[in-house]
């Protein structure tokens, strides 16, 4: 059935028109959740790169320790090295210094009178280049044959051997090469080794130092024990 309203215009009921509509009311909820949820989310993530940063600075102090006692290793490494090549600087100086007193020894025996080496050089290794003055020609050929004879040089050759005047005498100068044989070559001596086992040995096990040690085996006691020996008699 269908009811038709004969009332006027005027005495008609209006229809109340809300002062907000719902739809808008929906929305304004929706995106203040939205906010909210956006702030959640955040808080979180602000939540969680502060313990990042906490873990980030707790990392970097652990790695700056580290590197102090990896800078300190290094230079105990370098150090290390350092004084290793001092000692093979060392042994080879030892190696040499052997080597040049017996050649030289040697040497100085094959020398006769009236004849003497005013440069004896190592050109190259074993080759020696020795220059002398003499007063006779006699003497220059001993000497020659001193050094064919000797077992430490061989490839004797004599130089040009030229007349001069030494101080107010007259005399000769010369110039001798030889070689080195392989008997009068350096000798390994030894090898300088750094025992880092028996320090480590020391240190772990704790060793007393000689006046500890010295004191234990005298019976002597030191101040901590001689006090506790007094206070046990006092008591």
């Amino acid at each position: 059935m269908i009811k038709i309203n004969l009332l006027p215009p005027e005495l008609r009921k209006k229809k109340k028109v809300p002062f907000i509509d719902r739809t808008f009311i929906y929305g304004i909820l929706v995106l203040v959740g939205e906010i909210i949820l956006l702030y959640l989310i955040s808080l979180t993530q602000q939540t969680r790169i502060a313990e990042l940063d906490s873990k980030i600075a707790a990392a970097q102090l652990e790695f700056d320790k580290y590197k102090e006692k990896s800078v300190m290793l290094e230079k105990a490494q370098q150090l290390r090295s350092e004084l290793i090549n001092r000692m093979s600087a060392v042994q080879e100086l030892e190696n040499k210094r052997a080597y040049w007193v017996k050649n030289l020894t040697e040497f100085s025996s094959l020398v006769p009178e009236f004849l003497w080496i005013e440069r004896f050089e190592e050109k190259t290794e074993g080759t020696i280049v020795c220059r002398g003055n003499s007063y006779t020609l006699k003497s220059i050929a001993t000497f020659l044959v001193n050094l064919t004879k000797s077992d430490l040089f061989g490839n004797i050759k004599l130089g040009p051997i030229n007349q001069t005047t030494i101080g107010k005498a007259s005399g000769y100068s010369f110039d001798i090469t030889m070689n080195i044989k392989k008997e009068g070559h350096p000798q390994q001596l030894g090898t300088f080794v750094v025992d880092t086992v028996r320090a480590e040995e020391v240190r772990q096990k704790g060793y007393k130092s000689f006046v500890s040690s010295t004191r234990s085996k005298l019976g002597l006691y030191s101040k901590e024990e001689a006090k506790k020996m007094f206070q046990g008699i006092n008591d």
